[in-house]
């Protein structure tokens, strides 16, 4: 982390009173090699708005954050 802080990696912002971390990230990495693509999910075509949809639906209002999918749930 010190590294990354050292080189600019790591962006600091404060926002609402509340500080956030954002690390940056480049097409190549230290060595200059191309980066591979992020890892791919296993998990595809679930989505965290569907489960604020259905707890809505259930309860009359979202009662809790990030909420998964009952479709996930399901499968």
């Amino acid at each position: 982390m010190e590294t990354a802080i050292k080189n600019g990696d790591v962006e600091f912002i404060f926002k609402n009173g509340k500080y956030s971390i954002r690390a940056k990230q480049y097409l190549n990495d230290e060595n200059g090699d191309p980066r591979r693509g992020k890892p791919l999910s296993i998990i595809d075509n679930f989505y965290t708005q569907e489960g604020t949809s259905d707890l809505s639906e259930i309860f009359g209002e979202n009662i809790f954050s990030f909420p998964k999918p009952k479709n996930l749930i399901k499968t």
